[in-house]
Order: structure tokens, then sequence, then C-alpha cells
């Protein structure tokens, strides 16, 4: 009995030993996490340091201070940024969701903004044309030359804007006003009123559409975002020289472009003594 009862004692003791080993080696499991956690975390901040470091740098790269070689085109004449570093500076600022947009008017974002119609517009030219910047050539940007936005009529000989086409052209600017593309407003000559010569017919389609442009400028639409174009007896609604012919030719058309406006160039500063 006394050896049973020793075996006993003896196998309980070793039960309550591992017991307590297994109970102290929990707390050691939960420290192993806790490291862990603590390694993740401080990861975390590190990778965040490290692209923090990486936008100082390309911050100071666009700085007076960057070396390179000289930009005459860029604000200041400061050093110009080559097209790696100005998108490596666009992906950053929409990745902290701070886009840079076409229409922004902060001088800072003009290599930017520059950068972004390149891309736009960036591809090798396959077609015939005059040599333009880098691959592209000079072209007319496309138009809406079918739809115009509004269209006016003029008494023959006349660039006086009636009282109807006063009204028709306030209905255009309160749709367009406030827009950040060119609106081309365009002037036309009937047949009839080109038969003293050509530069009688451009120079009435100028005056009406100038004519029509400045009431346009009086209903909030900028003179940055107009362009007045004349197009003579070029550009016929009716192909006949009669009466019929004339009431539709003799006109002003305001059109809303793709082509975004132009940049102020005050903002940029002076440059080669320009």
């Amino acid at each position: 009995m006394s050896d049973e009862k020793h075996n006993q004692g003896a196998h309980g003791a070793a039960e309550g030993g591992e017991h307590k080993k297994h109970k102290k080696h929990h707390p050691h499991r939960h420290e192993e996490h806790e490291h862990e956690e603590g390694w993740i975390v401080s990861f975390a901040d590190n990778a965040l340091l490290q692209m923090g470091f990486f936008v100082i740098l390309l911050a100071l790269n666009m700085g007076e201070k960057a070396k390179g070689p000289a930009d005459p085109d860029g604000p200041e004449g400061g050093a110009a940024m080559s097209a790696a570093m100005l998108d490596g500076v666009i992906s950053i600022r929409e990745a902290f969701n701070n886009p840079v947009t076409l229409d922004s008017k902060n001088a800072n974002d003009l290599p930017l903004v520059q950068r972004l119609r390149e891309r736009a517009g960036s591809g090798d030219a396959t077609d015939q044309g005059t040599p333009g910047q880098k691959q592209r050539v000079q072209a007319t940007p496309p138009t809406n030359y079918t739809a115009p936005t509004g269209t006016v009529g003029f008494e023959q000989g006349s660039a006086q804007i009636s009282s109807a086409a006063r009204r028709t052209l306030e209905s255009v600017a309160g749709q367009i006003a406030g827009g950040k593309w060119v609106i081309e407003v365009r002037g036309h000559a009937s047949a009839i009123e080109g038969r003293s010569g050509v530069d009688a017919s451009m120079r009435l389609s100028y005056e009406r559409a100038l004519a029509a442009a400045t009431v346009l400028n009086q209903h909030r639409v900028p003179w940055a975002n107009i362009r007045v174009v004349a197009c003579g007896d070029n550009d016929r609604y009716s192909p006949s020289a009669s009466s019929a012919g004339f009431g539709t030719n003799s006109r002003a058309e305001i059109i809303v472009t793709r082509e975004p406006m132009a940049e102020d160039p005050f903002l940029r500063g002076p440059t080669n003594g320009q």
C-alpha cells in the first residue's frame, strides 16, 4: 500500500509539474505575439518615413536650388525636371488624394500640368505635317463644326446685334459661363455680301463674330475663353446666292471646342525678357 501511494503521489507530482509548466508557457507565447505586432507597426512607420523622405527629395528638386540644365520656360528660369521626375510627383499627388488638374492656376503646378498635356498627346507622328514639339506635328485641335452651341443671324451688310440675337446670346452665355474650354465665335458672310471682294467679306464676318463675342463677355464669359474667327463666305449653310441663302449664311456661330483655355502668361513670371 505504501508503494502504491508513493507511486500515485509521484505521478500526481509529475502531472502537477507538467501543468505548471504548461501554465507558464502561455504568457511566453503572448509576449511573442506582442513582439510580432510591434515589429509590424515599426515596419509600417519605417515605410512611411521612407516615402516622406522621397517626397522631400522631389520637393527639393523642384526648388530654385535644384541642379540641372536651366529651363527658360520654367517658372523663374529654374532647373528643368525630367519626365520621370514629373511623373513621380504626379503619382504621389494622386496617391495622397491631391491630383494635379489641367485647370490648375497654381504657378508651382505649371510643369506638372504641361507634363499631363504631353502625356495626353504623346506618341509618334505617322501623318505628314508641319513639324511641331517633340513627336507631334502642328494640327488644328478637333472641334465640333456641325453642332454649334448657338447661332444668331444678321441683316444684310450689317453687324448689329438684334434684340432676338441678343436674347439667344444671353441664353448661350448662361450655359457656357464658367467653363475651361475655348469658345470659338465664328462670323460668316453670304456670297452676296462677298461680291465686293474677299476683304469686305472677311471684315464683315469678323465684325459679326466680335459683336457676338462682346455680348458673351458682357454675360460672364471671359475674353480668355473666347476666340474670334472670321470665315467670310467660305462656310455656307446654303450653297446658293439667293435671298434664302443670304438668310442662313449671314450669321455668327458659338462653338464650345474640346481645347482647354490658354494658361495665364503672367503666372509664369518673366522669361528671357518677354
